[in-house]
């Protein structure tokens, strides 16, 4: 997971970029066809992926049928002003999940869940259960990374991720609200076209691995 985006190690990374060890936003998964693991690193982000391979200045990396996948927690390597050793109790959260075949989007929403866990708040009076929802995105592996007031003008600016390969027709609505208008923007949230919305939803296409923004009124 690099930059929120799923990278295939070794295979999609630019040559003469590290792979004796790598850093991940949230996740790094090994699998094969049939099978895999995710491990979810919120607080450590670096990585070792196949063996222990530092230092080995690794041009491409052999994929055994049993690697090892090594989290590095701590290491005191690089050129720094820092004392090599700290002393006192340091304290990491990992989450390592199995599952069948690789799946992007659940491996981002294992990341994810890492990364936010639960919060808890004391309520002093409640007369019954209360929920809500902002948004509600659908489209298979189609997430939002981004909800906000646009910047000038009406409306709720939304930023789309395709977490697949392929195109996904997308739907965006706001739960209790009808959407009346809706169109793909530029980055500056600049409307370049509007989107059909039926029954209050928006609906687009949004391309394999694309990135989109759109605003919804």
């Amino acid at each position: 997971d690099t930059a929120g985006t799923p990278v295939a190690f070794d295979e999609e990374q630019l040559p003469g970029a590290v792979r004796d060890w790598v850093t991940v936003g949230n996740w790094v998964t090994l699998h094969n066809a049939e099978r895999g693991l995710t491990l979810a690193c919120p607080d450590a982000p670096l990585v070792q992926i196949g063996g222990f391979n530092f230092g080995r200045g690794q041009k491409t990396v052999v994929q055994d049928a049993n690697p090892l996948l090594l989290a590095w927690p701590v290491n005191n390597y690089w050129n720094t002003n820092y004392r090599a050793s700290q002393a006192g109790w340091l304290r990491f959260a990992y989450e390592l999940r199995t599952h069948g075949p690789f799946n992007p989007l659940e491996s981002t929403l294992a990341g994810l869940e890492a990364r936010t866990p639960v919060e808890i708040h004391p309520v002093v009076h409640l007369e019954g259960a209360v929920q809500g929802r902002l948004i509600e995105v659908s489209g298979l592996g189609v997430v939002p990374l981004h909800v906000k007031c646009a910047t000038e003008g009406e409306g709720i600016i939304v930023r789309l991720q395709n977490l697949s390969t392929s195109q996904v027709q997308a739907k965006v609505g706001l739960p209790g609200r009808a959407v009346t208008r809706a169109f793909r923007t530029t980055t500056l949230e600049e409307d370049l076209h509007s989107l059909p919305v039926v029954d209050g939803v928006a609906t687009l296409d949004v391309p394999g691995c694309g990135l989109l923004t759109i605003r919804i009124e």
